[in-house]
């Protein structure tokens, strides 16, 4: 039999060994909704604007019917739950962790755990039943749709109408891949199943298909997935409540937080090295808040330092933490690769792109605007502010 390493999560229906009951679903529905109204309700009255309370009448909307199917749909205790995407299969002995980090991994999640299981047992399983076999090898169409609309954003962030939807679609992926889907799995968790099976552990090709993708799609069509799309990324945007105070913005702390994000990027390859197993999943803030849950304090602890930071600092993960950003950002330094340029022969030095990154991606050098492509987010808002149209976005070769 086939066994994954999961952790012990009762609000994740795709990791749970057992269907939630439904007073756990409505419990969660509740604090989640109760979390929407209470930011509507200080964005109103920080901002006065009427995208807050027509956003939070969306969202109250959205969620509340998506628990409701979810509910419904898994009503049924013999209905088949979805593996996550995030899990990777393995043949391994009980001896490397505790019995309570394993379950079965069956068709229908149904499969009880057996205590005689054993290291022998394992290595004499070469077959796998064809129920098993075709939940492997499903299609991923959410991931797949996910990358087409990142493909599709890049191609039109150009024009003003699309980027005056941003807002909207950092929401929407907010509401349904955060509170809806538990932000489980992600793209970190993809990346780092990309490293597991780059050192020889045995993974679904389907758990690698969401980091492996958005390379392609960032090198064909710009890193918009990061600025448009990304979960993680609108938690922090929708948090950040000081726009016109940058920090981090000189030369040196630029220079730093790459160091510091490259140095994290390296730590995680070699805990995926050395332990063949994904911790992340077990610490990461993101699921603590968007399931208002974490199995331990650490969770907890990491939640409030980045729901501060958030409100601080524009992005402070994507910007210092963010292992995946990192790797697109280098994606974009690859030759022919698409992404802003700035046209010097008509840049005057205005600094109206510099001031409306919040990324704080463009600077000046020799009085004209420089885009560093690493950190450039493909919001739109320089080509918003560039008078002269001077920015573009295209292929380049260098």
């Amino acid at each position: 039999m086939e066994y994954a390493y999961l952790e012990e999560c009762k609000t994740c229906i795709h990791a749970a060994g057992e269907l939630p009951s439904t007073a756990s679903v409505l419990l969660k529905m509740s604090g989640i909704l109760a979390v929407i109204v209470a930011a509507t309700t200080y964005g109103w009255i920080t901002c006065r604007k009427k995208i807050y309370p027509a956003g939070g009448l969306l969202a109250v909307f959205l969620v509340a019917g998506s628990y409701i199917y979810s509910i419904v749909k898994y009503g049924n205790r013999d209905y088949p739950l979805p593996v996550c995407d995030s899990i990777h299969l393995v043949r391994d002995s009980l001896k490397t962790a505790g019995a309570e980090e394993f379950f079965p991994v069956d068709s229908d999640f149904s499969a009880e755990f057996d205590d005689s299981f054993s290291a022998d047992d394992s290595e004499n399983a070469e077959t796998t039943t064809p129920a098993e076999s075709v939940q492997r090898n499903r299609i991923p169409w959410q991931t797949i749709v996910l990358l087409s609309l990142t493909a599709l954003i890049g191609l039109a962030v150009k024009y003003p109408v699309v980027r005056n939807l941003r807002s909207f679609f950092l929401l929407s992926s907010m509401i349904y891949l955060g509170f809806v889907h538990g932000a489980c799995p992600c793209m970190i968790m993809s990346l780092q199943q990309t490293a597991l099976f780059a050192i020889g552990v045995p993974v679904a090709w389907t758990s690698m298909l969401w980091f492996t993708g958005l390379i392609v799609v960032t090198y064909f069509f710009g890193k918009t997935w990061c600025g448009w799309l990304c979960h993680l990324g609108a938690l922090q945007d929708f948090l950040f409540r000081n726009p016109k105070r940058k920090r981090l913005a000189s030369e040196k702390s630029r220079s730093a937080i790459k160091y510091v994000q490259a140095g994290l990027l390296l730590l995680l390859v070699v805990q995926l090295i050395v332990t063949r197993n994904i911790v992340w999943m077990k610490y990461d803030p993101f699921r603590a808040a968007y399931n208002l849950f974490s199995s331990n304090v650490t969770g907890y602890v990491l939640l409030v330092l980045l729901l501060v930071s958030s409100l601080l600092i524009y992005r402070p993960f994507c910007r210092i933490v963010c292992p995946v950003g990192l790797v697109l950002g280098w994606v974009t330094k690859i030759p022919g690769a698409r992404k802003l340029k700035v046209r010097t022969t008509t840049c005057n030095g205005c600094k109206n792109c510099v001031n409306r990154c919040k990324q704080q991606a463009i600077h000046l050098y020799e009085s004209k605007a420089v885009v560093d492509t690493e950190d450039c987010i493909l919001c739109g808002e320089c080509l918003a502010g560039c008078k002269r149209n001077s920015i573009t976005l295209k292929h380049l070769r260098k």
